[in-house]
């Protein structure tokens, strides 16, 4: 019997790798300090977005630039917040407006 002090080394399954980065992929991740629940991340970012290209039509690749708090509600949760927008080198501001106490938010974007 022959023994082997070679260690196996772990093997890479490409269908496993292209599983783990559709779920990153998944994530909207979105610079500043946003504090919008991850949930909700993704559809707040594509109703900016959409406004952004509403307004902008003439720009094909908006994309979020910043994020930030304005308010809190009494629970310590995010009443509402700025997202910035750049808009092929022209900054535009959107106001995002999250209800307190509700299930399922209805979140308000408006430009600023």
């Amino acid at each position: 019997m022959k023994l082997s002090l070679h260690t196996p080394r772990p093997q890479c399954r490409p269908g496993f790798l292209l599983v783990l980065l559709g779920a990153l992929s998944g994530c909207a991740s979105v610079p500043g300090e946003t504090l919008a629940p991850w949930g909700l991340r993704r559809d707040v970012s594509a109703r900016v977005l959409a406004q952004a290209g509403q307004a902008n039509p003439g720009c094909r690749s908006p994309r979020i630039a910043d994020t930030e708090v304005l308010e809190l509600h009494g629970g310590g949760t995010v009443a509402l917040e700025r997202w910035v927008v750049d808009q092929c080198g022209t900054r535009a501001n959107y106001l995002v407006t999250f209800p307190s106490g509700t299930k399922a938010p209805t979140v308000v974007v408006k430009p600023e």
